[in-house]
C-alpha cells in the first residue's frame, strides 16, 4: 500500500483503459495501456507491445483525443516492451525514473512523488528493474495505480 504521502492530493482524474494485455502460448504479448485525464493534463501510462498503433489511437479517438492532444507520457520503466510506441505522441513531455524528456530537452528529477497533476503522482517501486516507477492516480473512487505488470491478476484487495 502506498504512504500516505505517496497519494496524490486531489482526487478528479479519469482512467480509461486503451487497451488490456495478454500473454499467449504462442509467443504473443501485449501491454495494457491507459490514459488518464485531469484537467488539461492528458496522459499515457505505458506504450509498449500492441498489436498496431491503432489499438492506442482508436480508443484515443473515441475519448476525443488524438496523439497531438497528448501532455504527458510514462514510462514505468526503460525496457522496449514498456516504450515501444513513444514516437507516437509528438507534443508530448516523457517522463522516466530520472528525467522528463520533451523534444531536444533534458530536465533531471527524481520521479518519486513527482506530480504530474494535483490528481496524478509518480513514485519510486524498483523490483523488476531498479528503475521502476508507478503511475497513482487520484479517481472520484479511489486511487489507481499504474504499475509495470503486465499479464498477472491479483485476488482480492489491499
Amino acid at each position: 500500500m502506498a504512504a500516505r504521502r505517496d497519494i496524490p492530493v486531489a482526487a478528479l482524474a479519469q482512467v480509461h483503459v486503451l487497451f488490456h494485455s495478454y500473454a499467449t502460448t504462442a509467443g504473443r504479448v501485449a501491454s495494457t495501456v491507459t490514459y488518464i485525464r485531469d484537467g488539461g493534463v492528458r496522459v499515457i501510462v505505458e506504450l509498449g507491445m500492441v498489436p498496431t498503433p491503432h489499438a492506442i489511437l482508436d480508443p484515443l479517438a473515441i475519448l476525443g483525443e488524438s496523439a497531438s492532444t497528448i501532455t504527458d507520457v510514462v514510462f514505468s520503466h526503460h525496457q522496449p516492451d514498456h516504450a515501444l510506441n513513444a514516437a507516437l505522441f509528438p507534443n508530448a513531455r516523457y517522463h522516466d525514473h530520472w528525467p522528463i524528456y520533451q523534444a531536444d530537452e533534458w530536465k533531471s528529477r527524481f520521479a518519486g512523488g513527482f506530480l504530474l497533476s494535483p490528481s496524478i503522482r509518480l513514485i519510486a517501486t524498483p523490483g523488476h528493474t531498479p528503475q521502476d516507477s508507478t503511475t497513482l492516480v487520484g479517481t472520484a473512487s479511489g486511487v489507481v495505480a499504474c504499475t509495470p505488470l503486465w499479464w498477472l491478476a491479483f485476488a482480492g484487495s489491499s
